[in-house]
């Protein structure tokens, strides 16, 4: 199983592989289909990534690099990007350095935030897989029900992660909601 699964995790899906626009309904977005081919059979993966393009943090959209998507693990502040937030520290020759251009207020704010970094781990996310034996002339449309049913059957990860990052719920409703897929680093190595 090993060898089959490194078929598709090293390699992005296709922005027209997004089930939301296959269904034609965002409900589905961030799931996407990978399509490995064989003589024998066809195989469909069903599997979550974030999409190339996300609005988070009241509706600012971010691109996401393809190296993020690939590696499937995504830390974010809340209420800001982490991103934006480190391009500030890079100005400076350390960490000591852009400190000393904080006054008080600034410093604590930033090791209060530091320690709510929300991670998101698309990797803990099952996926389905669907074998087609193309002897029997199997198709995908035969198995979409199958596909909107696991999509379905999983929590709306981009909601969660959305609303935890606008601190409209906290971490521990996020990692709840979503079955530990979202969840806070810190307070596990703290057991808070």
């Amino acid at each position: 199983m090993e060898d089959f699964e490194l078929r598709f995790v090293k390699e992005l899906p296709k922005d027209d592989a997004n089930y939301s626009l296959i269904f034609g309904d965002k409900k589905y977005n961030g799931w996407f289909r990978y399509l490995l081919d064989s003589d024998e059979f066809s195989d469909i993966i069903v599997r979550f990534r974030i999409p190339k393009t996300l609005h988070i943090y009241n509706d600012v959209a971010r691109q996401f690099l393809p190296e993020e998507r690939l590696v499937g693990v995504h830390r974010m502040l809340l209420g800001k990007d982490l991103q934006e937030e480190t391009k500030g520290l890079l100005e400076f020759d350390s960490i000591e350095n852009y400190v000393t251009t904080l006054d008080e207020s600034q410093v604590k704010d930033l090791l209060d935030r530091m320690k709510y970094i929300v991670t998101f781990n698309c990797n803990k996310i099952p996926y389905l897989h669907i074998r087609l034996r193309k002897s029997l002339g199997q198709e995908e449309k035969d198995f979409e029900k199958v596909i909107k049913k696991h999509i379905e059957s999983q929590p709306n990860y981009l909601s969660i992660f959305y609303n935890v990052l606008n601190e409209k719920i906290n971490i521990e409703e996020a990692t709840a909601k979503s079955n530990g897929i979202i969840f806070s680093e810190y307070l596990e190595l703290t057991n808070i």
